[in-house]
């Protein structure tokens, strides 16, 4: 009994470990912590450990773009919540399942594990736990330009706040007001989230947030029509700024996509 208590507190330890390399950016340790913890939770048979390392796992492959092997952690993670009756595990998996959806480009199987989620967080009592699926819908909008759309949506998302558990405060909203040419608006938001992420050590988040700010420079330069050779200046430093994110081993894999993006973007406009 006392060594499953010594396993069960060094398998805590390891996944906190893990999620603060993953809030870091550091996703080798982070994978390493998360991996050694769900050994000790096996051991011991800990389901909810168990549950909970596939889910860390799952957003693990998700910054890291490795995409199916996403799907198999959450899918894993899933069918242990649900034996086991971790609703608050099944409801986070769920939601996470329908990124990796969208993120691939299968935005009608996204919108149906969103759905899912939906129904339950609402068996479940709503409130709060409607909070992150709002989020990703309004995530799912942006990816498909319905700016004004995902601006409600989002914005319902952070007038409920956040639950505990979740961890997705991202620059999202501010992409959104870009679509919406709500510049001024989105550069404060870009520039709350950079400075909770670097106060709160979230790289990858900073990083996204910096990308955003960069990328808006050069929206204002066009904007204010000034002459071409400062508007061209502008353009290189945006992308070399970008360039720089990119290179980032934080950055998360679906920021580095949206950058390459973006510097398509600003090199038509050079």
């Amino acid at each position: 009994m006392q060594a499953n208590g010594a396993a069960w507190m060094q398998a805590i330890i390891y996944q906190l470990l893990g999620e603060a390399g993953l809030f870091a950016g550091d996703y080798v340790e982070a994978e390493a912590k998360i991996t050694a913890g769900h050994a000790l939770a096996k051991q011991i048979d800990w389901q909810r450990g168990l549950t909970a390392s596939h889910k860390i796992m799952g957003r693990i492959h998700i910054d890291r773009g490795r995409y199916r092997q996403a799907e198999e952690e959450l899918q894993q993670s899933l069918e242990i919540a649900r034996r086991h009756h971790i609703n608050q595990f099944y409801l986070a998996s769920m939601i996470m399942l329908g990124e990796v959806c969208r993120l691939q480009g299968r935005v009608s199987e996204a919108g149906s594990h969103y759905q899912a989620s939906r129904k339950l967080a609402e068996a479940l009592g709503g409130g709060v736990l409607l909070s992150p699926i709002l989020w990703e819908e309004g995530t799912l909008a942006v990816q498909c330009a319905d700016y004004r759309r995902a601006k409600r949506l989002l914005a319902e998302s952070r007038a409920i706040g956040l639950p505990n558990w979740w961890v997705h405060a991202l620059p999202t909203l501010g992409w959104a007001l870009i679509g919406l040419n709500e510049l001024d608006e989105a550069q404060a938001y870009f520039q709350s989230v950079l400075a909770d992420a670097q106060a709160k050590a979230r790289t990858p988040i900073a990083l996204e947030a910096q990308a955003g700010l960069a990328y808006l420079a050069v929206l204002r330069a066009e904007s204010d029509q000034g002459d071409a050779p400062q508007h061209r200046e502008i353009c290189t430093q945006t992308v070399a700024t970008l360039q720089q994110i990119c290179q980032n081993p934080a950055t998360a894999q679906q920021t580095r996509n949206h950058i390459g993006q973006l510097i398509a973007q600003v090199t038509t406009t050079r």
